[in-house]
């Protein structure tokens, strides 16, 4: 029941966010179901750990107008080594000094970017 909930939760996002980060709708599809799959396989936690988000569609279509497309699997790989090593150096822990205004900042300022690049 908890993966129907989540799949109706996130394919819509998937689709919206794979339009506003300047591919189509079926990139979005496909990038969320395959990294559900390989996150789900390679994660122990019993809950979502990943999903489609606002912050990375507005970071990847600045990347996808100035460097074309190609550059967007750079742009992933990328994402994912950082992840990695702040996974393998234990640095997740630190998140939690991050104070609750500069988290509410930098998600309104996405907002903002999303907003004005819908107009």
């Amino acid at each position: 029941m908890a993966g129907l909930t989540v799949g109706a939760v996130a394919l819509p996002l998937a689709l919206a966010f794979g339009v506003a980060s300047g591919s189509t709708a079926a990139a979005g599809l496909v990038t969320a179901i395959l990294s559900g799959f390989i996150i789900g396989a390679l994660s122990g936690a019993p809950y979502q750990i990943s999903g489609p988000t606002g912050a990375m569609s507005a970071v990847l279509i600045l990347v996808s107008q100035r460097y074309g497309m190609e550059a967007l699997w750079v742009t992933g790989v990328l994402s994912g080594a950082v992840i990695l090593a702040i996974g393998l150096l234990r640095m997740g822990r630190f998140i939690a000094y991050i104070p609750a205004p500069v988290i509410t900042g930098f998600t309104s300022g996405i907002a903002v970017i999303i907003f004005v690049g819908q107009i």
